[in-house]
């Protein structure tokens, strides 16, 4: 009864009582202006049924480093570039401490010293090899492993919540709120 009421009616009986919206007159205009009627906007009108969420990986193909294969997901990913290629891309990470912007220019690294033929496996032991700012440019055009970084769990260093507080300094307050403790503290006392 609730959804069928027209708009700015009230109904009340011994179950209740139930209003509709008032006509939203700029929805009206916005309807008439693109050819529809004011009731096509309303939420229960045919056609606005909820649809059905996409599956989070459909669409997402993330590439292998040393092959032409694609998988949905990060998981998948690095559990075949461990198993077919013996690479770890996650420990190289945690390795190094890599931040997002470390992981970015290790993966462009990896992608553009393979597609150049230059190695099999591309040295990852030194960080050095991979830290010119020409790597921050994407080898693979919306490369899904860049876009996947920060879903990843511990894979990043120094995560936002997770960075290491600054040590404290003699005299300086131990938490935030604490200076204001400490300058009433020197002034009582």
């Amino acid at each position: 009864m609730q959804s069928g009421l027209p708009a700015g009616w009230r109904v009340t009986n011994s179950e209740g009582s139930w209003s509709a919206p008032a006509r939203d007159e700029e929805n009206d205009d916005i309807a008439l202006d693109s050819g529809l009627e004011p009731e096509d906007l309303r939420p229960d009108s045919p056609g606005w049924e909820d649809v059905e969420p996409e599956e989070e990986s459909e669409g997402v193909k993330i590439k292998s480093f040393f092959d032409d294969v694609y998988t949905p997901t990060y998981e998948e990913w690095s559990k075949r570039e461990i198993e077919v290629h013996r690479f770890d891309f996650g420990a190289v990470c945690r390795e190094h401490k890599l931040d997002f912007y470390g992981a970015v220019r290790l993966i462009n690294y990896i992608r553009s010293s393979v597609a150049a033929g230059n190695a099999a496996r591309p040295d990852t032991s030194d960080k050095a090899l991979w830290e010119d700012d020409k790597f921050m440019k994407p080898v693979l055009e919306d490369d899904a492993l860049i876009s996947s970084l920060y879903d990843v769990e511990g894979l990043l260093a120094l995560e936002e919540d997770e960075a290491e507080a600054p040590e404290a300094v003699e005299g300086a307050p131990a938490a935030e709120g604490d200076g204001h403790r400490e300058v009433a503290r020197m002034a009582l006392g």
